[in-house]
Formats: C-alpha cells, structure tokens, sequence
C-alpha cells in the first residue's frame, strides 16, 4: 500500500504544472509574474485558503472553487472578445452556426500550451489578455469591497465585511486564480489532457466550453489526494475524480445536519 501511494506521489511531483516566470501577451505587454503568483498564493493563504473558497477542487463549505469561477468566468470573457473581434456582437447575439464556431475557436486557444519551458515564459493572445483584464477587474472589485455587486457576492461567499484586500494584494491574488485556471486547462506537453479544476460554483459550463474530461492521468491524483506538489509549496492537488468525492461527503455531512436540525423543529 505505502509502496503504491510512494509510486503515485513521486507520479505528481513529476507532473506538476510549471509556474511561468513571466506571463505576456503577443504584444509584449507583461500580463503576471512568477512573485506575483506565489503572493498571491500567499494571500489566499492568508484569507483563510481552503476554508474560504477552494483551488482545483478541493471543495468548501463558503465561497465558490476559486479556479472554476476564473476559468468559467475567462472563458465567458474571451467568448464575447472573439464574437466581437470577428462578427462584431456579443457572443448572446450570435447564430447558433456562428456560436458552435466561436466555441471551436475558444477551445483552440485556451487549451494550446504556449508555455516556453526554455524561456519560463507563458505567452497569451491579446484578445485573452483583454479576457483576462476584464475578469480581474471584478475579482479587484469583489476582494476589494467595491460596489454594490461586489459587497453583495462577498456576504453570499461569507467574506469577512470589514476586511478587504489592497490594490497589489488583489492584482497577486489575480495572477495566482489565473495560474491555476490556466494549469487546469492548457494541455500537458505531448498533447495529453490536463486535470480539470472544478468546484461549486457551476463547474460544468466551462467544462462544456472547453471540453475538459478527466483522464487516465488524473488516477495518481485520485489514489494520492493530498500530495504536496514541488512547485506550489504547501499547496495540495486533487483530481477531478478526488474532487467530486469530497464534495460528495461534504455534501452528505449538509445534508445529515439539515435533516438533523429539521427533526429538532418538528
């Protein structure tokens, strides 16, 4: 048994994803860096990490999978980008013909893996880097307690009301959400599928967008749920498969406790 959990571990510490060193776009416009994701990571960390939202998966009683909510929330983003970019509407306005296509042409480019292990450099189109700035623009907003829509998500995710984030801190934690959507999508070098995250907040839209089905590769991460993985410190990792069975306990555990309070009412 231990032997197998060692052969699985040893399994993801090879495969963990890469944290780029610098994030660009086709123009050269410098998108994240590598310090910038890791405190980011350190800020989530610090707002309470998996027991205030969750990263790939993992599962939460408060706030939603902070990857699957970047990840379906850019995805949306680059679909309107695109719509706009080669028909001139929004993607809601479209022919179906018109918005299978635009869907073909997402996949394309969020799953291509234009990072440069030789370089340490991740390069994305400008039109995703307009996706990625129109989504980090409502994270800012929602961290930072800025608006009437923002202060209304953050008492529906349960984020503390009197404490926000500062303007860096925010912009660290963006890159770090955009880091784990973008290791949850692009594909694995050799063209093999990536893991992808998932979690409460309607999971499934981003999986039909983007066509994202778990894998022969993704048993390591389902026999060994919570390894450490090399490149992202304490960080653990759990597959889609992992995923589903902690949200199904936690789920359970709800509704026990539901169930047992309502025969106290009665």
């Amino acid at each position: 048994m231990f032997a197998t959990l060692l052969y699985f571990g040893r399994e993801i510490y090879q495969m963990a994803p890469p944290i780029p060193e610098t994030v660009v776009s086709q123009s050269s416009q410098a998108v994240f860096s590598r310090e910038e994701i890791q405190r980011g990571q350190n800020v989530w960390q610090s707002m309470g990490g998996m027991q205030q939202g969750s990263i790939w998966g993992h599962g939460s009683y408060l706030a939603p999978d902070w990857s699957a909510d970047w990840l379906h929330r850019e995805a949306v983003a680059l679909l309107d980008v695109i719509s706009r970019e080669e028909q001139g509407v929004d993607f809601d306005a479209l022919a179906l013909r018109d918005a299978e296509w635009m869907r073909g042409e997402l996949r394309l480019e969020m799953r291509e893996n234009t990072y440069d292990a030789g370089s340490g450099s991740l390069t994305i189109s400008d039109r995703r880097a307009e996706a990625v700035d129109e989504v980090g623009a409502h994270f800012r907003r929602l961290f930072m307690a800025q608006g009437e829509e923002a202060l209304h998500l953050r008492e529906q995710y349960a984020l503390p009301i009197q404490t926000s984030l500062s303007a860096e801190n925010a912009h660290a934690l963006n890159a770090f959400f955009f880091w784990t959507a973008w290791a949850a999508t692009t594909e694995r070098p050799g063209g093999t599928t990536p893991i992808p995250a998932t979690g409460r907040m309607n999971p499934w839209l981003e999986m039909r967008l983007l066509r994202l089905f778990s894998c022969g590769r993704s048993f390591p991460y389902f026999c060994c749920l919570q390894a450490s993985v090399r490149s992202f410190g304490s960080m653990r990792v759990n597959s889609i498969s992992g995923a589903r069975i902690w949200s199904l306990r936690a789920d359970s555990r709800r509704a026990i406790f539901l169930m047992r309070s309502q025969s106290r009412l009665r």
